[in-house]
């Protein structure tokens, strides 16, 4: 970064900016931390500060130290699209604030809306269309490091959901859930909260395979994925344990209820069906699941996925395609 705009930030200011930016783990955490910067009195001492966000073609508020200002659209602003285009650095607003965009060397992500203290206007006294060198630098550090922050961000969190997110069903993968089960159950314990696992087996996910292809055999995977995500509310955990088997977590579900949603779901899952073009037969999609839940010897993560475990093995021994629960 160039000396002068050290010396026009602030050397413990800029530390202090990259620093915030840094471990923000939030885009709103960026939006008021940078706000901050932006509004002391040593540094540029700004009336208010509001950041737009890019969305479907306009920008609309995102977060704002002042009063809360209208979407914003290039369609409606000739000098605003310029701005977006970067054929021109900032656009000023009135004669005490302007406007800079937010981006990075690919991405545009909003805009940036400074408003001025009388007596500290950013632009020049002379030409209310005109800004400092030193003003200026400072300003377009500020707003690369927050569009770098964001964009930092964004792939960070993508990264981390890819992770996560099993890729051929787009639910949980069996490595979250052995992570989160845990966490969620040792909650459950502290607070005293009911909780249960449902374990779920495709019946005859070779068959598919083998009559009908495995193309054929993910798209049963993706229609279960689904059923099981549009049938179970956000505070629960579906995943995707491994190969033809899910497993949910219901919070605060005891056995009696989390059989019947097991039951539900079953139920759900019998209109599954395959009969591809090519082929005249049709094969039925069942499924065998296990339930259980905490009690006193099933108190860990471990022993009650071991218990759900054990009751799909008896729905198997039962002759498939129904619910059991342990007891």
């Amino acid at each position: 970064m160039p000396q002068n705009c050290r010396t026009s930030l602030g050397a413990d200011k800029l530390a202090q900016l990259v620093s915030t930016l840094t471990s923000a783990s939030s885009v709103p955490e960026i939006y008021r931390q940078s706000a901050a910067i932006l509004l002391d009195k040593n540094v540029l001492n700004c009336k208010a500060v509001t950041f737009y966000a890019r969305t479907n073609g306009s920008y609309k508020v995102a977060y704002a130290t002042g009063k809360s200002s209208k979407p914003i659209s290039p369609k409606t602003r000739p000098s605003l699209a310029k701005l977006i285009d970067g054929e021109i650095p900032y656009l000023p607003t009135g004669k005490q604030g302007l406007i800079l965009p937010i981006r990075t060397n690919t991405r545009m992500t909003g805009l940036m809306r400074l408003d001025c203290q009388p007596r500290s206007c950013l632009l020049n006294g002379k030409s209310k269309s005109a800004i400092g060198r030193a003003k200026w630098l400072t300003l377009h550090a500020i707003s690369s490091m927050i569009a770098s922050s964001i964009e930092n961000l964004r792939i960070h969190q993508k990264l981390k959901r890819q992770s996560i997110i099993d890729p051929l069903t787009r639910v949980y993968n069996r490595g979250h859930f052995d992570r989160q089960g845990k966490i969620e159950l040792l909650r459950a314990k502290r607070y005293n909260k009911k909780i249960a696992y449902i374990l779920i087996d495709i019946d005859n996910l070779k068959d598919i395979n083998d009559e009908f292809g495995h193309m054929e055999g993910d798209h049963v995977l993706k229609s279960i994925g689904r059923i099981l995500k549009h049938n179970c509310r956000q505070i629960d955990l579906v995943c995707r344990y491994g190969g033809d088997e899910f497993v949910i977590v219901l919070q605060e579900t005891g056995r009696k209820d989390a059989m019947r949603k097991a039951e539900a779901l079953h139920k759900e899952m019998l209109n599954l069906s395959m009969k591809p073009g090519h082929k005249k037969t049709t094969m039925p999609i069942t499924t065998s699941i296990g339930v259980a839940a905490i009690s006193k010897g099933l108190n860990n993560h471990a022993t009650l996925f071991r218990a759900a475990d054990k009751a799909l093995y008896q729905a198997k021994l039962s002759g498939k395609n129904r619910c059991c629960c342990y007891k």
